[in-house]
């Protein structure tokens, strides 16, 4: 049968599945506790409190959702385009599952591979840019990305200074003599 993980505080529907409930209690303040098994055999078990969406997704799946919750954030600040922002996901979710990830910051891997498919991407972000956003040193960012980029054995371009020039030179406060230094600069 098909059942629904509610929230026990407001109701919202968090995900529909078949999930097999075994030895379901409440507690005296009306909160679940029991083992709860979902549809992969997995059992986890949950002694009751508020978060019961968070209790049981198994550990894996919670850390998932917590760093792309950041990836999302982090590419907002820095205005990502969204197709970045999904090859960013993938990268780390293969970065995971070959568990390069693990003993890893989060902070430190979401800047590093996000600024991994912004290099892939073309985009003008820098690796200051992650830095000053997850407020990270930017050399340990970069060490991350350095060696993601070789375990993944990715080819990276070499990116093409003249795309920032723009923004450097707008940086400076040149006034109406912007254009002008911008042209110099390129040449």
């Amino acid at each position: 049968s098909t059942n629904m993980m509610i929230c026990l505080t407001c109701g919202a529907v968090f995900e529909e599945s078949q999930i097999a409930v075994d030895e379901l209690e409440f507690d005296d303040n009306q909160n679940a506790a029991g083992t709860f098994m979902d549809v992969n055999h997995q059992t986890y078990f949950y002694p009751g409190g508020r978060n019961i969406l968070s209790q049981m997704l198994d550990p894996s799946q919670r850390n998932l959702k917590n760093t792309f919750k950041i990836m999302e954030k982090t590419a907002k600040i820095l205005t990502i385009p969204d197709n970045v922002l999904k090859m960013a996901e993938r990268i780390y979710k293969r970065a995971s599952n070959e568990k390069f990830t693990q003993g890893r910051k989060t902070e430190l891997l979401v800047g590093a591979i996000l600024y991994l498919a912004c290099r892939n991407n073309n985009t003008k972000h820098l690796l200051i840019d992650f830095s000053e956003v997850l407020r990270i040193n930017v050399f340990l960012i970069g060490s991350i990305y350095i060696k993601l980029v070789r375990f993944l054995g990715l080819n990276i371009k070499i990116i093409d200074p003249t795309i920032y020039m723009p923004r450097f030179c707008n940086k400076f406060n040149f006034g109406s003599r912007e254009k002008e230094v911008e042209k110099t600069a390129l040449k």
